[in-house]
């Protein structure tokens, strides 16, 4: 729902090195002997070598199953203990830094790139929330007036994350005076101006911008 222009008369009171690299000395192998293993007897030096002797196979006629010998039984066979595993030890991590913690609070909400633009738009919804506020609250105070004052309010109220992971990085005492500072420019602004209904649609004009950066911070994956 976009911010529909109205006319509002207010009276404003006071606003808010190189790597090491590292030398292995060189081992000498030795020469590894040769070694002959023989079982029983010594093999004679030069061992002669018998022809093959052809010999022909008869394979019989019928096979009989029962005449085969049984196999052993998996009960006789001694358990094979099972083999130790060992798991390398995870190394203990140290706390999370403020950044690692804003992007745990809002994954798409880059402090060092959006800080500006979150200052700018909860500055201006800290001031036109007041404004329309009081102007919802007076007696006769149209359904147009009641309705921006409560999106107003709902949109202050989507921007906490990113609040949260600001005042993170940031630290609150300095978001907080950014944002009033803005806010705060907006009501002189205001004050100073001829006609404060330009005014007014002009920073309803900046929130309704406001809207699509605070649903793409919000918005997961």
């Amino acid at each position: 729902m976009r911010f529909a222009p109205f006319a509002i008369f207010l009276t404003l009171a006071a606003g808010p090195g190189a790597q090491a690299q590292e030398t292995t000395p060189a081992v000498a192998q030795a020469p590894v002997p040769e070694v002959t293993v023989t079982l029983g007897r010594k093999a004679p030096a030069t061992p002669s070598i018998a022809p093959l002797e052809t010999k022909q196979f008869e394979l019989p006629q019928s096979f009989d199953p029962s005449a085969a010998p049984a196999a052993q039984s998996d009960a006789t066979l001694p358990a094979l203990p099972s083999p130790a595993v060992t798991s390398a030890p995870t190394a203990p991590r140290g706390p999370l830094t403020p950044a690692e913690i804003a992007r745990e609070i809002a994954p798409n909400f880059d402090v060092s790139r959006d800080y500006t633009r979150l200052v700018q738009c909860y500055g201006t919804a800290d001031f036109m929330g007041a404004i329309t506020r009081i102007q919802a609250s007076r007696p006769g105070a149209t359904k147009q007036v009641v309705g921006v004052a409560r999106e107003i309010m709902a949109l202050s109220d989507a921007m906490q994350p990113m609040v949260l992971a600001a005042s993170t990085v940031r630290g609150e005492p300095r978001f907080r005076a950014d944002y009033d500072a803005f806010a705060r420019q907006g009501q002189r602004e205001l004050a100073g101006s001829k006609n404060p209904n330009v005014v007014m649609q002009r920073r309803l004009a900046t929130l309704e911008a406001c809207r699509r950066d605070v649903t793409r911070w919000r918005k997961e994956g």
